[in-house]
């Protein structure tokens, strides 16, 4: 996972598009010192490229564990649960002081001169696994199983679906802190079940949508996805 950086400078304000790309071709192996057992870790990694002077840096940032299932009586369903709630900390831990910065904004100084600059994520790009898990949408078998609209299955790749609403980013997410409030309580099981099942999404609430421009106006959760060209086949 890739975090492309570019800072435009404008008048007194400076902002930061932010372009993630996804990639779990690349692991890092770590051997414990007391142990003969290996971990593997995937990078998450930051591109910073200042478009004044075309300078660019990468920076690691956090490495993500991969997570198997366990021998345990419904150990796939456990294991998705582990993977998920694991990838949305470490992005929360790597991207909290960007997420805050996106909306009181950091102090940044050039030539003399002090700007506040404002990260915006712009363009997040993935396979669609990460794609789901970023997002916390179901993924597979699911009534509306695109990531920008509410299509559904039976009318996906019908002319039907050049019609279909567009998600709601506001919306679902408010659905999603719903479904995970009665989660950790265990409460309300029908009730979560009935989220989900809404729009195809987990209830989980996802660490991006809390960016600056992702829930706010111009609302580019679901429009910020795209395809790594070393995906596509």
């Amino acid at each position: 996972m890739d975090v492309l950086v570019r800072r435009d400078i404008d008048s007194n304000t400076d902002y930061a598009p932010l372009c993630v790309r996804g990639s779990r071709a690349r692991f890092l192996h770590v051997f414990p010192s007391l142990s003969t057992s290996t971990h593997k870790l995937y990078p998450l990694r930051v591109r910073v490229v200042n478009v004044v002077t075309g300078d660019l840096e990468w920076e690691p940032i956090a490495y993500i564990p991969l997570v198997r299932k366990q021998k345990e009586p419904l150990a796939e369903m456990r294991g998705r649960e582990r993977r998920s709630a694991i990838l949305q900390r470490v992005l929360y831990l790597a991207l909290r002081t960007t997420v805050t910065a996106s909306h009181i904004g950091v102090l940044h100084e050039q030539d003399g001169n002090t700007y506040v600059a404002f990260p915006r994520l712009m363009l997040y790009m993935s396979d669609q696994p990460e794609e789901k898990a970023v997002l916390c949408l179901k993924g597979g078998s699911c009534q509306h199983p695109c990531s920008s609209c509410v299509v559904n299955v039976k009318e996906a790749g019908a002319p039907a679906a050049l019609s279909a609403g567009e998600r709601d980013a506001v919306l679902t997410v408010e659905r999603q802190l719903e479904g995970a409030a009665h989660k950790r309580y265990q409460r309300e099981s029908v009730r979560r079940t009935k989220l989900e099942a809404m729009e195809s999404a987990h209830n989980r609430v996802p660490v991006v949508a809390g960016m600056a421009g992702m829930t706010t106006a111009p609302f580019l959760l679901y429009k910020s996805i795209g395809f790594d060209a070393l995906h596509v086949r």
